[in-house]
């Protein structure tokens, strides 16, 4: 569930601490998104989260999304997990309070895994249900943004895939 926030200046740090922090606080400040921003839910991950495309602003952004996935027997293990974004000011992947990746550098991944300083990944063993986060700051442009979940060995799978219903 993304939630765009506006923010006047980039914050000046990057660890995945300032990105929770910078979200909470423009949570809290924001409980309804000011004009030009949303909070959109959406069934998949697939390029189609974007303020911008959405009819929102495109700048000056910060994002938060969140899933939950199942985890069955069959499926318990190690899970990985990737996003291909746009993020301006970087971003971090947190998987059940557990920080995967944090990156605080301009990012563009150009709807390609080749370079992956340019997108958030990691994995994390589990036999429960997973809570996974991806917040992250924007300056500019807000390009579209696709999340990828995947069990054990069993293939790539988009968010969706996976999600509890």
């Amino acid at each position: 569930m993304p939630y765009f926030g506006d923010y006047p200046t980039p914050p000046g740090t990057g660890t995945s601490a300032d990105y929770v922090n910078l979200w909470n606080s423009l949570a809290s400040a924001n409980p309804t998104p000011p004009s030009g921003y949303l909070f959109q839910k959406v069934a998949d991950w697939n390029g189609n989260i974007s303020n911008y495309i959405a009819g929102g602003v495109n700048t000056n952004l910060a994002y938060h999304d969140s899933a939950t996935f199942t985890v069955t027997a069959a499926t318990a293990g190690i899970w990985s997990f990737r996003t291909g974004i746009d993020f301006g000011y970087g971003g971090t992947l947190i998987v059940d309070g557990a920080v995967l990746q944090t990156q605080d550098h301009d990012m563009w991944w150009a709807g390609s895994y080749s370079d992956p300083s340019q997108f958030l990944q990691g994995s994390i063993t589990s036999a429960r249900e997973l809570y996974a986060e991806c917040l992250w700051r924007e300056s500019c442009c807000d390009g579209g943004t696709q999340g990828s979940s995947w069990p054990g060995r069993d293939g790539l799978a988009g968010f969706h895939d996976n999600l509890r219903a």
